[in-house]
């Protein structure tokens, strides 16, 4: 069993490649790669719950007040709005170093995606969610030298990469969508099949019945033996099916809860920022549990 401190460790440096992995009745089906990323998807994560956390207190100013001993002067206050302002830049640009490849991943697996054979719908909409998340990694990494304030050195200049970086948002608008589209046809497969798994159950129930009646022993005791191996298998298979419904709702609701934020920046929807940050916090948590999830599931395999 891996402590919380190795947990931790491993959640920091995670660098696995995340994988695809789609239900279709009766099987699933595993589009993942070998290889693995080049960023820390935890750290990022975390930085990001930072980021959203300062966006939260910067929004709302009584809540720094009330945050802050009751001894300091009300002239601390607007020092202290300064630096969780400054600080929640320096996370995102940080956060953007550690994503500065990481628009090759997306757009690796929509192109897999894409080249597939006997591609369902939501493979079809996850290849273009991808290729969109990819093309806003992209548009973020090329602006990135602009956006760190170093005399002399800029690419496109301050305002053609704004006009940039409000192009990629449209580009995580559009891939937001998606996703929360392709989640939603996922739980709908899922739960459209469980009238099907219902049924089999009954006819496992009533094979159970039926060797009850039998009045040969030998036959008797080999078809319960196959009605126990029947439902231990129905049983992981529905094991399966409860752990992907629980990954796509999530899915589903980051997804939509994150759609608040470019749709905000875009100026599609008006949004007090503390809703903005609040949507990015409860993101954040989501997303970064699924990554300490699969870290602790490979340190336990390792072990």
């Amino acid at each position: 069993m891996a402590s919380f401190y190795e947990k931790f460790v491993a959640f920091g440096v995670d660098n696995d490649y995340m994988k695809y992995v789609d239900y279709i009745p009766g099987h699933w089906t595993d589009y993942s790669s070998s290889s693995s990323s080049s960023d820390s998807a935890g750290l990022e994560r975390l930085l990001r719950l930072f980021q959203s956390a300062c966006l939260i207190l910067t929004s709302y100013p009584p809540l720094v007040a009330t945050l802050l001993p009751s001894s300091w002067p009300s002239s601390s206050h607007l020092a202290v709005e300064t630096s969780l302002r400054q600080l929640q830049s320096r996370f995102n640009i940080t956060r953007r170093w550690l994503r500065l490849f990481r628009f090759l991943e997306p757009l690796q697996a929509g192109w897999r995606l894409y080249r597939a054979e006997n591609k369902t719908l939501e493979m079809w909409v996850d290849a273009h969610a991808k290729t969109c998340f990819g093309m806003f990694g992209l548009l973020e990494s090329v602006t990135l030298f602009d956006l760190i304030d170093v005399d002399h050195l800029e690419i496109w200049g301050r305002e053609m990469a704004v006009q940039i970086n409000v192009d990629a948002q449209r580009f995580w608008f559009i891939a937001l969508y998606l996703s929360a589209l392709s989640s939603g046809i996922k739980l709908f497969r899922i739960f459209s099949s469980s009238r099907s798994k219902q049924e089999q159950a009954a006819e496992v129930i009533e094979d159970e019945k039926d060797a009850k009646r039998d009045d040969k022993q030998g036959e008797k005791l080999s078809v319960e033996e196959k009605v126990k191996e029947e439902r231990k298998r129905r049983k992981q298979e529905l094991a399966k099916i409860n752990q992907m419904t629980t990954q796509h709702g999530l899915d589903l609701l980051a997804s939509l809860l994150d759609l608040v934020i470019p749709a905000s920046i875009l100026g599609w929807v008006d949004v007090a920022p503390i809703l903005v940050g609040l949507a990015m916090f409860t993101t954040s948590i989501i997303t970064g549990a699924a990554v300490w999830k699969r870290s602790a599931r490979q340190l336990e395999q390792r072990a």
